[in-house]
């Protein structure tokens, strides 16, 4: 018999709990459509699906092409297994409709860096399935960027120029050609709208790196997939621990106000803020937001490292603006690598983010150094988050560091926190062609912010990936300092 309701306010809740029921509840001949589910893997894998209650078998339609049926809604895991190795992902299922997922049995893409060799790319020689790959390079003759033969790897193509809502739901992708534009529609893109709640950024998808030294080379090497427990996903790690898919660097370095920071194409960098500002105005967008980080600034400095087979960035990707400030966006059109080897006028641009490095530092949460010279790090949001003065919070690396003021890198640390300096005896053209500067302070307590990438202060030639400054705190203003947003996929997207 059919229950007829009245919309009393006792009755509100009663229609609520029939509606949840009715979508997470489903049986065969039941209510509604059931969500289902596609799972892309490796030719030749099994694959499950569990809730950690019911385990679900889907079925093989296509060689690697697997479909099944959910029975009710909630956090799925999927497992795939493939001569001897396993692989799981999580699937947050929230509503009914069609859920898709891509699996990978692990692919290994590294290289070491011998400690010795002063040549920046002779000192780089590629490992496991990177062996034998041609790297990438800007053709600076023809303004173009050849991805030797890294183009279709995951990290490149998962790598997309989007519009991100404040609550950090994709609002769709911008051309890669021309960030004035929507992909797919050629309508007019929001890239440069003050008024449109979000901010234009660069995703990178899901990497896992592993990171070690020996006494002769330095390693990096990145997975698609946890390909054992010394691979980390720190870049991607959210505030409760969990992995995301994906996190999001700001095409443009911050401009705005203290109220609230943006990333939007035509604008000026916003240089008038301490580091605890920043930090503010950048959490301003909405819950996630954050300014750049240790862990995602090293992700991308080790994909630059990779792609090119140097430790010296400007000769592959280009020096960068040393020079002038000029607004954001003059590489709009341009692709996701540009830059000029003929000028320090031209930004450089890599993975849809223009002027990664140049005409600001880019003072980054995750490194602090001590008065005496001690370094600090912290890879993840967990346990608190990032503290601009508060070392308990973070790791002793055990690395001390005495004082260098614009000497250029030559040697590193190298672990699961990153390739941190440890000696600046180096030049434009060797080693890491990138300077340092460090200061131990005079003032009890003092403690040092990072910056990141070098500016226009310094020599055009020491711009790149390795710059790194630890040489003031965070109450430090001036308009060669600028920051810029970030942010980790949220649970719910």
């Amino acid at each position: 018999m059919m229950k007829t309701y009245i919309a009393t306010e006792n009755t509100q809740g009663e229609i609520r709990d029939l509606l949840k029921n009715i979508k997470q509840t489903f049986t065969d001949g039941g209510l509604g459509t059931p969500p289902h589910l596609t799972i892309n893997t490796p030719i030749g894998c099994t694959v499950t699906v569990s809730d950690g209650q019911t385990t679900v078998t889907p079925k093989e339609i296509n060689s690697g092409v697997w479909h099944t049926n959910l029975p009710h809604l909630g956090t799925w895991e999927v497992t795939t297994a493939k001569e001897g190795r396993s692989n799981k992902r999580k699937v947050h299922v929230e509503e009914v409709k069609d859920y898709t997922i891509a699996t990978s049995q692990g692919v290994r893409y590294g290289y070491r860096i011998k400690k010795t060799e002063g040549n920046p790319s002779a000192r780089v020689e590629y490992l496991y399935d990177a062996v034998g790959l041609r790297p990438a390079k800007m053709n600076f003759t023809a303004g173009t960027f050849d991805y030797g033969d890294w183009g279709n790897k995951w990290f490149v193509t998962g790598n997309k120029p989007v519009m991100l809502k404040n609550d950090g739901t994709i609002d769709y992708e911008l051309d890669p050609k021309d960030y004035s534009k929507k992909k797919g529609s050629g309508l007019a893109s929001d890239v440069a709208n003050e008024s449109y709640e979000g901010n234009a950024m660069a995703i990178f998808p899901l990497v896992w790196v592993y990171r070690y030294e020996d006494a002769d080379y330095l390693y990096e090497i990145i997975s698609d997939t946890q390909y054992d427990e010394n691979y980390k996903a720190y870049a991607h790690t959210r505030a409760d621990g969990t992995i995301a898919d994906w996190f999001a660097w700001s095409m443009y370095k911050a401009s705005g106000n203290a109220t609230k920071a943006r990333s939007l194409s035509g604008k000026s960098s916003l240089s008038t803020l301490n580091a605890d500002g920043e930090i503010v105005a950048a959490k301003a967008n909405g819950d996630n937001w954050y300014t750049h980080t240790w862990s995602q600034h090293e992700l991308i400095r080790t994909l630059l490292v990779l792609l090119g087979r140097s430790t010296n960035t400007q000769s592959i990707f280009g020096n960068g603006n040393a020079s002038t400030n000029i607004p954001f966006g003059s590489n709009d059109t341009r692709g996701r690598f540009y830059g000029s080897a003929a000028d320090t006028k031209t930004p450089v641009k890599v993975f849809h983010i223009d002027d990664f490095y140049g005409y600001t530092w880019d003072r980054t949460a995750g490194m602090l150094q001590s008065n005496d010279g001690r370094v600090y790090v912290k890879m993840t949001p967990e346990n608190g988050g990032y503290s601009t003065s508060d070392i308990s919070r973070y790791m002793d690396t055990n690395i001390v560091l005495s004082q260098h003021d614009d000497r250029y890198i030559s040697a590193v640390s190298c672990s699961q926190y990153g390739m941190i300096p440890t000696s600046a005896l180096g030049s434009e053209t060797t080693y890491f062609s990138d300077i340092l500067l460090t200061r131990r302070s005079l003032t009890s307590g003092s403690i040092n912010y990072l910056e990141m990438n070098s500016s226009a202060v310094h020599a055009p030639g020491s711009l790149g990936a390795f710059a790194m400054a630890l040489n003031v705190d965070k109450t430090y203003i001036k308009w060669d300092v600028s920051f810029g947003l970030s942010l980790i996929q949220p649970a719910h997207t």
